[in-house]
């Protein structure tokens, strides 16, 4: 699995894009993952599959969420990506990143 390759130039216009938006988070969210996958030279996330066991990788994946009283809830994820965990960017892009993050989600 080769390294991703960060694109400085569709970051930076990811970035501008979304801090002049004003627009809604549900009706960017997922132009703006894509867009941030294609910055980052990374795969965007592939269709859904009828058989959720399937869906490793998606938007809207859905989940039931376990209570301690034993009780579940059903719910959604954004961009579910299986055995994958975030942690802060330590790249030469990670100053852009945030700014992207803080733009995104404030």
């Amino acid at each position: 699995m080769g390294e991703a390759l960060t694109d400085i130039t569709k970051l930076d216009a990811l970035i501008a894009a979304g801090s002049q938006s004003g627009g809604s988070e549900l009706a960017n969210y997922q132009l703006f993952i894509i867009g941030l996958c294609e910055a980052l030279g990374l795969d965007r996330p592939n269709m859904a599959q009828e058989q959720n066991d399937r869906n490793d990788y998606i938007f809207e994946r859905r989940v039931d969420f376990k209570h301690p009283d034993g009780s579940r809830t059903a719910g959604r994820i954004d961009c579910y990506r299986r055995a994958a965990s975030s942690s802060k960017p330590s790249s030469p892009a990670s100053a852009r990143l945030q700014r992207l993050m803080r733009a995104n989600c404030s």
